[in-house]
């Protein structure tokens, strides 16, 4: 038994002639690689097409809704293909949320936004996909997570292939706290940057009115507060048109 996903967030009023592709698609590549006999039979496929859309799905489910009716005599020779659409908007995402199903962890893995999101949906995974008979949902799973999910959610970050849910669930976990530790360590680095920065523009705007008073004398509190809030870069130009200056507004606000 294959189960083929495919995610959609706009409608397409032709999906199940994707699917009719897809699906041959698939069945080729079983036969190529497969080695199969005469006397074997292709498994079966559960095409599944999950939509998290604003509007409603509204597009045919079954192949046959989208051909021309054709003579009573050719009938049997038309294409025949269904699709089962879960439209996420037709559930209630309260409910959703506390479903413990498959087709609701679907939604929260397509739906995450944080590494932790997707850590804690395949935690759940590991508890429901236990039992022997479900090593083939665990397997499409694994390669679900492996090759679509994590490229499109963490895209750039290198994740070693991982072979089960249960050492997905690991591996994610670890790096996630290895992400976790790189940017508490780049923020420590920026917060020290920032403070030098910050030391830096505060002597340069302590030395910088020491020179305005002592050439202009008095200096407006406007021009003071002026001169704590500019950057280092700014201080530097005025310290160099102070001598030229006839005023301190004129310095200031030229």
């Amino acid at each position: 038994m294959y189960l083929l996903l495919e995610f959609q967030s706009t409608v397409d009023h032709f999906m199940a002639v994707r699917i009719l592709g897809y699906l041959a698609l698939l069945y080729q590549d079983i036969i190529r690689t497969g080695n199969l006999t005469k006397t074997d039979k292709l498994p079966p496929v559960l095409p599944v097409v999950l939509y998290n859309g604003e509007r409603r799905w509204q597009a045919p489910v079954d192949l046959d809704l989208l051909i021309h009716p054709a003579p009573s005599s050719l009938e049997k020779y038309r294409p025949q293909v269904s699709y089962l659409l879960l439209d996420e908007g037709s559930f209630n995402k309260d409910d959703l949320s506390s479903l413990h199903n498959l087709v609701a962890a679907l939604f929260q893995l397509e739906n995450s936004r944080t590494e932790q999101d997707i850590q804690d949906v395949l935690l759940s995974l590991v508890d429901w996909l236990t039992s022997p008979e479900q090593t083939g949902l665990r397997r499409a799973f694994t390669v679900w997570v492996n090759r679509v999910l994590l490229p499109r959610k963490v895209p750039g970050i290198h994740i070693q292939e991982f072979n089960d849910l249960q050492e997905a669930q690991t591996m994610l976990a670890e790096t996630v706290k290895r992400w976790q530790e790189q940017a508490l360590q780049e923020g420590r680095q920026e917060g020290l940057q920032e403070g030098l920065y910050k030391g830096r523009q505060q002597e340069a705007a302590k030395l910088f009115l020491l020179l305005l008073h002592s050439k202009f004398g008095t200096v407006s509190q406007l021009l003071e507060d002026k001169v704590r809030s500019a950057s280092p870069e700014q201080i530097e130009a005025w310290t160099k048109q102070i001598f030229q200056a006839k005023t301190p507004d004129e310095l200031l606000n030229s």
